[in-house]
């Protein structure tokens, strides 16, 4: 009767590396290192699967595993369609409302899919690349979800002479979380927009002289219309208004960079520009918050 096939034969990993003083790792069932492999964030996974084969070959046999493990602990499940949403819209052609359009309708039905085995996953496969860009993005919005309940918090009380606790709910939280994914998904759809519109602006404005009194590009009415019928008006009005209050939120993030800019820009004083004056200062602040900046930028050390 023929010999069993060794342990060693089973494994080609196992069979390439026959010195005994391989480390326990090698011991290790593939599962179990993928297993490993998904508690890490999307930087370390980088860095360990091209550190050593085991991983790599781990790695390219459970790599759909890995990386949606990596997203569901992250990200809440109620988050994920809007997550991906923001991810989608970095790249989509903003001129084309039609994809606009799809891209939000699948947002709003992924909301209603928490129940299903894998809420708010995207049918195609993941890729590193997308799991660290979301994780990038999501580290932002819990960065500022943070300081603005550290900020709100205390507020609340004093306006309402009410005691509650120090810490948001996580109910609370998750509100809040949404209101900023929200914010982040309008920049990247919206922002890119009126950036051009800005810059063709920009280039008309330089050669006149009436440069102080230029005003800021504004939306078509259709444009606009179009851009409350898919973002807007499909949310109810409270979930709108923490958009607006995280809105404010970041306008007064943003206003002690400006002012401090603005207090000392050579153009604006040559024109004579009274930036102090709410016509002016408050839409070019709404402006950088809203369409240019987002929080990626806010972000920045």
């Amino acid at each position: 009767m023929a010999a069993a096939p060794s342990r060693d034969n089973l494994c080609p990993l196992r069979s390439a590396f026959r010195d005994e003083r391989l480390p326990p790792i090698h011991g290790l069932a593939t599962e179990v290192v993928a297993q490993i492999l998904a508690c890490l964030n999307s930087g370390s996974l980088l860095s360990a699967i091209l550190a050593h084969p085991l991983f790599y070959a781990t790695f390219q046999a459970y790599q759909q595993h890995i990386l949606k493990e990596i997203l569901l602990r992250l990200i809440p499940l109620q988050l994920l369609p809007l997550a991906f949403a923001t991810y989608e819209a970095e790249s989509i052609d903003y001129s084309d409302w039609n994809l606009i359009r799809r891209l939000l309708a699948r947002l709003y039905v992924g909301q209603d899919q928490a129940s299903s085995p894998s809420p708010g996953l995207p049918p195609l496969p993941l890729a590193h690349h997308m799991v660290a860009a979301m994780e990038r993005v999501h580290l932002m919005v819990r960065y500022f979800t943070a300081d603005f309940a550290q900020q709100a918090i205390p507020r609340f009380s004093r306006i309402f002479e009410t005691t509650r606790p120090a810490t948001s709910s996580p109910s609370e939280e998750l509100r809040i979380l949404r209101a900023f994914y929200r914010f982040q998904l309008y920049c990247n759809i919206f922002g890119r927009k009126a950036i051009e519109s800005a810059r063709q602006a920009n280039l008309m404005a330089q050669a006149s002289e009436d440069w102080a009194g230029q005003t800021l590009p504004r939306k078509s009415p259709g444009d606009l219309r179009r851009e409350l019928e898919c973002f807007f008006w499909p949310w109810p009005p409270w979930a709108n208004e923490q958009l607006a209050c995280v809105f404010e939120y970041l306008e007064t993030v943003i206003s002690l960079f400006f002012d401090d800019v603005a207090s000392h820009d050579i153009e604006w004083g040559g024109r004579k520009v009274d930036w102090v004056e709410p016509g002016v200062a408050i839409p070019h602040r709404r402006f950088l918050v809203s369409w240019l900046l987002s929080l990626e930028w806010l972000h920045r050390p």
